[in-house]
């Protein structure tokens, strides 16, 4: 169990976010505020959308996971089989051939570094090597070796080569093209995928119950979590900040940004603790925008929920973490679900998955 009970913390609580409505711990006797992020009341900080439909917010096309789109998925599986094949009805080089070649480059009549090579594919119209030289090659006869003459750029990296004239003696050992045999189960399996398993995919229904699968997962997430980033950004994107935070609040937000980073105060170096207090003024602003939010749509979280997230995200280590951590810790994973309900409010005033 924790040692610190959630429930008292005051960020969630709506009994304490109610009476901290009231008044918070302010000012020292010479002015100074003293404010500590729990204490701080969100409406004196910040200002945010009363109306959450008026958030402008936009999802993604993420596709229905149907059999067309399955299709158009194994198209690109159906990429992964196709081979190298000579090409024997010609002697000739085309645009999109994959020629195979020898080649010796020259400036000034000196080889120069990288520019000599056996057995090098190259497509035709790929643009990789110096312009003119794949132009060069079409028309070309198997077996050939022809004579190209190109100009490096004059911003090419070597200045040693910059401008310069160069001369390649160009052999064609054959042409090639890329084929793509017949999509079957033995294709399949050569491609050497496993499921979630590690079990091989070796049939074509086992593709397509893994790509549907894997579309699903990803519409999932996008629902589950990428929007809902997307919503948090938008709502800060509405929110005004109305008063400067105090060097607690600022204190207390590194803390707490430690904490979701696996780490503690006594752990870091008083230089590396200014690096994550850096990030606390937008901790500090998305963290009350969201109490703000969830204040005005009557958002609570209870402790179970809280124990739910810290194991779904820390697993078998979740207990442990638990019993050694103070209440800033835990409260740092408090906010985390809270941030998670505002933004689910967000998403359904929105109404975006309807």
């Amino acid at each position: 169990m924790i040692r610190k009970s959630i429930t008292l913390l005051a960020f969630l609580s709506i009994t304490v976010l109610v009476i901290s409505g009231l008044k918070s711990l302010a000012d020292t006797a010479d002015g100074e505020d003293i404010t500590a992020l729990s204490d701080a009341v969100p409406t004196e900080y910040v200002e945010v959308p009363k109306d959450l439909s008026a958030i402008e917010l936009i999802a993604d096309e993420i596709p229905d996971v149907t059999d067309d789109a399955i299709e158009k998925e194994l198209d690109v599986y159906r990429g992964y089989t196709k081979v190298l094949e000579e090409v024997t009805d010609r002697d000739t080089v085309e645009i999109g051939d994959i020629v195979n070649i020898d080649y010796i480059g020259k400036v000034e009549g000196n080889a120069f570094e990288g520019g000599t090579a056996s057995g090098c594919d190259l497509e035709i119209g790929s643009e990789q090597f110096m312009e003119g030289f794949e132009e060069s090659l079409i028309g070309a006869q198997k077996a050939s070796t022809i004579v190209i003459v190109c100009q490096f750029p004059n911003e090419y990296f070597d200045t040693e080569l910059a401008g310069k004239e160069a001369e390649f003696e160009v052999t064609v050992n054959k042409i090639q093209k890329y084929v793509t045999p017949e999509f079957n189960d033995e294709t399949v399996a050569n491609i050497g995928l496993v499921d979630s398993d590690e079990n091989p995919i070796t049939t074509v229904d086992g593709l397509r119950q893994y790509i549907r699968s894997n579309l699903q997962k990803q519409k999932d997430y996008y629902e589950k979590y990428e929007i809902q980033d997307k919503a948090i950004t938008a709502l800060l994107e509405n929110t005004t900040v109305k008063k400067e935070y105090s060097e607690t609040m600022r204190e207390d937000a590194a803390d707490r940004v430690l904490v979701l980073n696996g780490l503690s105060a006594d752990s870091v170096t008083a230089e590396e603790r200014e690096s994550y207090k850096a990030y606390a003024e937008d901790y500090i602003t998305q963290l009350l925008a969201v109490r703000a939010v969830a204040e005005n749509e009557n958002l609570t979280v209870t402790e179970e929920e809280v124990l739910d997230y810290i194991h779904e995200i820390m697993g078998e280590d979740a207990d442990s973490f638990i019993e050694r951590t103070d209440e800033t810790g835990i409260q740092a994973y408090e906010d985390q679900v809270l941030r998670k309900k505002v933004a689910e409010a967000i998403v359904r005033a929105k109404k975006l998955f309807e």
